[in-house]
């Protein structure tokens, strides 16, 4: 088996038409639209996971640059399986606490139904007082 990653797909466009549309190069095991979290719309890229590895490249071959159902598309193998939605995150958090200053930082925690709480806190280094 094979996955592309396709960026650049119409924001409308719906599984089935891609899993049609990639149909003429080779079985087609899945088509997945990841979606944003909040607003439930297409993130604009899709995967296309092929039975066999030829068929994946000739559909990158034959696609990639080209307009795929209104849109010019951006086509790659994909390196590593696609992640659960849970793990997808357009977040870049940086994990490491300021060094040379003290800092206040207000902090919201939430979970996937809204806001729970927040609170201020306080660094110091490499510890958080709170």
């Amino acid at each position: 088996m094979a996955s592309l990653l396709v960026r650049n797909i119409d924001q409308l466009v719906k599984p089935d038409e891609l899993r049609e549309f990639f149909s003429k190069f080779g079985d087609v095991c899945d088509v997945y639209i990841p979606r944003d979290y909040y607003t439930q719309k297409s993130r604009g890229f899709c995967y296309v996971k092929f039975l066999k590895y030829d068929d994946a490249r000739e559909a990158l071959e034959k696609t990639d640059g080209n307009e795929v159902l209104g849109k010019t598309v951006e086509i790659v193998f994909v390196k590593e399986e696609r992640k659960a939605p849970h793990e997808e995150t357009d977040l870049d958090i940086d994990h490491q606490a300021p060094q040379e200053e003290d800092t206040t930082a207000e902090v919201i925690v939430g979970h996937h139904h809204g806001i729970i709480g927040e609170t201020l806190i306080q660094v110091q280094g490499n510890n958080i007082l709170l």
